[in-house]
């Protein structure tokens, strides 16, 4: 028996069918012509599914499709026949009469009967290019008052309606579908040759861009067919070729389920209660205790050669077995591979000749497209006409709308470029491992690369990629002139059109006028182009929104990557500094990280400032210090050395330090009298800084001695910890009043020439003093290249 019909002849009614036949819901597909029955077998036989791909018969057992045109009587008649429980009516939003006979026929029949509407493309007219008709008719009259070559693709039951006209046969090129019946009505009104284009959509964007400009056409007539229908398609093409578009309004607004609706519908009411079935028959075999379960049952016990070669191969973890799990980005099921897949794809630099076959594979398979509106229009033309593309690149929403709308089984989510390199993908996976680790939902991923522009990029240029330093400026702080001054070979990838100039203003302020800036834009498209110069020729250039920038310095290996620079290469004026030899052991003492968040404070001439920003270059500075000219001073050192990763910060650290980004580590240049508390709230801040201070004076020593005893002996408010957010992963058992100090006291000898002598000149004694975590440092030094601070 039966359980449902279905009306097709549309798009919608092809998808309904196959996911029907794939979940092996007994289905009865009705369609007009033979044409539309050959259409329908051939698109289950193409379809991507494995299972879809076996030979389609009239009748085999799920599915079977006739070609008959069926009055009201003739649907009642094969409804009470077979006894449908469903009726789906997925015909054409214009065949109104069908509509009407099967749903009074249902209504005969006592049967449920769901209608398929098509989602309707809205669009506006804009400076007279779009032109809303409410029939056919009234397209007519808006038509004889025009002049112009028109192209019809209302279908052929219309061709008649455009030969009133005025020299109508010569003014309307038709295109009609290819089938017999259709050509031969053709002939008999007399439009053939040129005037008449017989083929089979889909039509895309290009095709309808070309056959408008091929016969140079002022206007286009099309219905409001929706997405399925291509409508979009017509419009894009027209508005391309400067064509007014003429759009006749469906005959009624109709209501009923979206195909996104409607395969929903059928997932909750026919395919979840199928294997709901499923489950319980094989339960009620399992539990049944025959004969062939309990030979199983001995088979598994016996421990047989082959069962045993089976467990060495299932423990062996043979080369094959983990290619599997490479392939298949998660971990192994051990149970049904069944469930729905998601293909995260990296589509290159954008043009289909740039992306992998196994990307192309990906996103002419998949139900459901997800990414950004250029990417979906990227890859509109190779996906099925069914997909759905959801402009979306939220990994939130993303998720959210795919385990929603779960009648979709085959999903690519579109990313630029490859997927490892500064990709949206990375957020998108971390959600779906935990979706996957909470075994909520059977959902399988997929990663797929691509080629990333700066790849495509050095591969134009003809240079090798292994010595450059990859970092990217689009939507993200980075501090790039630390990265060129040290590098060779930087690529960054650029965001804004504005991009290109900011860039070489920066690298002009920074004294790097000598690099040679390659800047690509619209790569692998036919307007690609690229430019190569220096930062003052290139700034006023305009680039693309995403583009990518290749700098070459030829004196980054001249660079001092040292600390400890000279003094006079400092501006100084009467502004206090530290020293050379004094600041080259205290940054030692700091054992800064390459992404380290500093404080210094009472910074001076921020030399300090400069040589900790250098050494923490993927980092942060922030200066602090309350003295206008000191200020000024560091700002002009800041500015000679190209340092771009401090920020000053005007005004005492006891007003200002709470504002600030949690620190790492603390260097303490001059407290006003208020040390104390700075060590005490830098570790209620963070628990494992490392600080490190310049001590002249013999009270302030002490006045540090006292400060870390009472710690010690106190303890840090647990409260204060827990608020300040540290990421202390793998330090659970770090204590907090485990507080250590070293004391290092520094005389430093320098040269002076004296008349015809070499005299050493002694420099006032310095202490520098270390605190730290004790237990922090053991961790460090158990686990050398972990720097949890």
């Amino acid at each position: 028996m039966r359980k449902i019909l279905l009306f097709a002849g549309t798009e919608e009614g092809k998808q309904i069918a196959i996911y029907l036949k794939k979940h092996r819901i007994p289905v009865h597909v009705c369609v007009a012509t033979d044409y539309g029955k050959e259409l329908l077998q051939e698109s289950m036989e193409d379809d991507h599914d494995h299972e879809m791909r076996a030979d389609v018969s009239e009748q085999d057992g799920t599915l079977d499709i006739s070609a008959h045109r069926y009055d009201e009587s003739q649907m009642k008649a094969l409804m009470e026949g077979e006894q449908y429980e469903l009726v789906i009516d997925a015909t054409h939003p214009y065949a109104k009469l069908v509509t009407e006979n099967c749903r009074r026929a249902c209504d005969s029949c006592g049967i449920t009967y769901l209608r398929v509407v098509r989602e309707s493309l809205q669009c506006q007219e804009r400076d007279g290019k779009i032109r809303f008709v409410s029939s056919m008719e009234e397209a007519m009259v808006y038509l004889e008052h025009t002049e112009g070559t028109i192209l019809a693709t209302t279908g052929s039951k219309e061709m008649e309606t455009y030969l009133s006209l005025t020299n109508g046969k010569e003014r309307v090129y038709h295109r009609v579908l290819s089938t017999l019946p259709v050509l031969e009505r053709c002939r008999d009104l007399g439009i053939e040759g040129r005037h008449l284009f017989a083929m089979q959509g889909p039509f895309s964007e290009e095709l309808n861009y070309a056959m408008l400009q091929e016969i140079g056409a002022s206007y286009l007539v099309t219905k409001e067919s929706g997405q399925a229908g291509g409508f979009a398609e017509k419009i894009n093409g027209a508005k391309r070729a400067g064509v007014t578009t003429v759009v006749i309004g469906r005959p009624v607004e109709e209501t009923g389920y979206t195909l996104e609706e409607m395969l929903s519908y059928l997932r909750d009411h026919y395919v979840e209660s199928t294997d709901t079935a499923e489950t319980h028959e094989k339960e009620a075999i399992s539990i049944s205790g025959t004969e062939e379960v309990q030979r199983e049952k001995e088979s598994s016990i016996s421990g047989t050669e082959e069962v045993q070669r089976e467990k060495e191969s299932s423990i062996s973890g043979t080369e094959e077995v983990w290619k599997k799990k490479a392939v298949s980005g998660r971990k192994e099921d051990s149970g049904s591979q069944e469930g729905r897949s998601v293909q995260l794809v990296g589509i290159g630099t954008g043009s289909r000749q740039n992306m992998t076959l196994e990307a192309v594979d990906a996103i002419s398979g998949a139900d459901l497209i997800f990414g950004a509106s250029r990417m979906l229009s990227a890859v509109k033309d190779m996906a099925k006409r069914s997909a759905k593309l959801q402009c979306e690149y939220n990994p939130d929403k993303i998720l959210q709308f795919i385990q929603v709308h779960r009648e979709y089984e085959s999903i690519a989510v579109l990313y630029s470029g490859d997927i490892g390199f500064y990709s949206g993908a990375k957020k998108l996976l971390e959600k779906l491992r935990e979706v996957e680790d909470s075994h909520h939902d059977n959902i399988r991923y997929h990663c797929i690369p691509g080629i990333s522009s700066p790849v495509y990029l050095l591969a134009r240029l003809g240079i090798s990629w292994e010595d450059v330093e990859l970092t990217s400026i689009h939507g993200r702080e980075e501090n790039l002139v630390s990265k060129v001054r040290t590098h060779e070979k930087v690529m960054t990838l650029l965001g804004g059109d504005q991009a290109v100039r900011e860039l070489c203003e920066t690298l002009l302020e920074n004294h790097l006028e000598q690099v040679r800036i390659t800047i690509g834009e619209k790569l692998s498209y036919p307007e690609e182009r690229i430019i190569t110069g220096t930062p003052g020729e290139l700034c006023a250039m305009r680039c693309d929104t995403l583009a990518v920038a290749y700098i070459e310095n030829p004196l980054a290996g001249h660079t001092i990557v040292t600390h400890g620079m000279e003094d006079e290469a400092f501006l100084r004026d009467k502004v206090p500094m530290t020293k050379m030899e004094v600041r080259s052991v205290s940054v030692s003492k700091l054992q800064l990280t390459r992404d380290a968040i500093c404080y210094d404070l009472g910074a001076g001439t921020g030399s300090v400032t400069v040589e900790m920003a250098q050494q923490a270059s993927e980092g942060f500075v922030y200066a602090v210090e309350k003295e206008v000219l000191a200020r000024d001073i560091m700002a002009q050192n800041l500015h000679k050395f190209g340092i771009t990763n401090v920020k000053i910060v005007a005004g005492r650290a006891k007003e200002e330090m709470d504002a600030l980004p949690i620190p790492t580590h603390a260097f303490i240049g001059g407290s006003s009298g208020e040390i104390a508390w700075m060590i005490q709230h830098l570790f209620q801040r963070n628990p494992n800084i490392r600080i490190v201070a310049n001590v002249i004076a013999l009270d302030t020593l002490s006045e540090i001695l006292n400060c870390v005893k009472n710690m010690s002996n106190t303890g840090i408010s647990n409260a204060r910890i827990n608020n300040a957010g540290i990421d202390n992963a793998g330090m659970e058992n770090i204590g907090t009043t485990n507080i250590g100090i070293e004391y290092v006291q520094l005389s430093v000898a320098k040269s002076k020439r004296v008349g015809s002598y070499e005299m050493m000149m002694g420099q006032n004694p310095v202490y520098i003093v270390t605190i730290f975590n004790k237990d922090a440092e053991k961790h460090k030094r158990r686990n050398p290249n972990c720097h949890v601070l």
